[in-house]
């Protein structure tokens, strides 16, 4: 099997994976118990995707640098704190000739670091939780629940806004709702991707409520009653401590962007 072949195997993986957790996430929130085996999965997850990564920093290296140096060849991933001459030098460092054997590839690397990109900075985030997982511990992942108003048009638009963290007193039949939310940015409306039993971003439904009032509500006076639906939910999901966002869509973001790097480079290599 060559690397590139490899490359492909664990891109399957990890979908596979990605989907075994979220099931994961979604029966704990039922049961009110995190089965503790998900953090394992999530160990081997953050690798797997970590690797495809470097096979195919690796395969670029191998085609196109030349050197008579032993060099450990990792995907670069650097600091915010980079400026664009230690970009630069630390590419020329771990893929000597490259610049000159491969100016696109060269200019790749150097523009997709966070520092000049930013929406390439959730490859720190899984650069930093890979290597916790490997050199400290398992990553443990903190439940919390909120209550979040949804407001949804026939028209197909969605919106959804947060009235505050709930804080469980028995069960799901008594809650006392703490300050502040983790929906909202800055008191807006912000609108959501689907109105299934998962609300991107934010979590699962673990309970809709009945005669809850509002803390807040768009002015809907001029919307004919039939027109919308508006209803208050307990959505809940599992946070990675570390960097404060929910589990479920950080993992799914990683492999978006890793896939996306994936094909990006993948037609330089075959």
């Amino acid at each position: 099997m060559n690397r590139i072949e490899q490359i492909e195997l664990l891109s399957s993986t990890v979908v596979d994976e990605e989907m075994k957790i979220s099931l994961i996430f979604k029966s704990s929130l039922l049961s009110q118990k995190l089965d503790p085996r998900v953090s394992i999965l999530i160990k081997n997850h953050l690798g797997n995707l970590k690797s495809i990564l470097d096979y195919l920093a690796r395969h670029i290296f191998e085609t196109y640098c030349e050197t008579s140096k032993s060099i450990n060849v990792y995907f670069p991933i650097l600091r915010k704190e980079c400026t664009d001459e230690m970009i630069v030098n630390k590419i020329v460092g771990t893929f000597p000739s490259l610049r000159e054997n491969n100016k696109l590839l060269f200019d790749y690397f150097v523009n997709i670091q966070s520092s000049k990109n930013s929406s390439y900075t959730c490859l720190l985030d899984l650069n930093d939780l890979c290597n916790y997982c490997k050199h400290n511990s398992l990553i443990l992942q903190t439940r919390k629940d909120e209550i979040v108003n949804r407001l949804h048009f026939r028209d197909g638009r969605l919106f959804i806004w947060s009235d505050g963290l709930v804080n469980f007193k028995d069960g799901l039949n008594s809650f006392d709702i703490l300050p502040g939310g983790i929906v909202s940015v800055d008191g807006l409306i912000i609108p959501i991707k689907d109105p299934d039993d998962y609300l991107w971003s934010v979590g699962w439904i673990v309970q809709k409520l009945t005669n809850y009032q509002m803390r807040s509500c768009p002015d809907l006076s001029n919307f004919e009653l039939n027109s919308y639906t508006l209803e208050s939910l307990i959505v809940g999901n599992f946070f990675f401590p570390s960097i404060r966002i929910n589990a479920n869509s950080t993992l799914e973001s990683f492999r978006s962007k890793v896939f996306s790097i994936a094909e990006d480079l993948l037609p330089y290599l075959k």
